[in-house]
């Protein structure tokens, strides 16, 4: 009797273990699936800020040659600013990035020579200062 109850006993042992295993496996799976998941909205909640972002900078871009237009540089030189702050890194918006950064140079160029006729040296080297930023470039 003694064996038998012992070998019902390691059975049921047995069978628990099994139990409490696939238990587990089906957690892990379960929440490998919902990390999968979890990766793709993030993936595409990040494609589409950038994409938004982008769409933010072409429409500021527009503005600031507006305000050039109108010979307002010191307007356009902060919303080319605003614009470059918005363009994401990365290799699919570099070429933007590159035209918009010198179209910025150019202008704030104007812009700082604008300011030294006007005898306003100091901002004039600020702007100098920002457009060479290793922050931008």
């Amino acid at each position: 009797m003694n064996s038998i109850h012992a070998s019902l006993k390691f059975s049921n042992s047995l069978n628990c273990f099994r139990l409490l295993l696939g238990i587990f496996l089906f957690l892990v799976i379960a929440g490998s699936v919902d990390a999968q998941n979890n990766v793709v909205v993030i993936s595409e909640r990040e494609i589409v800020k950038r994409q938004q972002a982008i769409k933010q900078a072409e429409k500021l871009v527009g503005n600031a040659k507006k305000a050039i237009e109108d010979k307002n540089f010191e307007a356009a030189y902060g919303i080319y600013l605003e614009a470059l702050e918005l363009i994401p890194g990365g290799e699919a918006t570099n070429a933007f990035r590159t035209d918009v950064l010198t179209a910025f140079s150019k202008l704030g160029m104007q812009y700082a020579n604008q300011l030294i006729e006007r005898g306003k040296y100091r901002e004039a080297e600020d702007v100098a200062k920002t457009i060479l930023s290793p922050r931008l470039n």
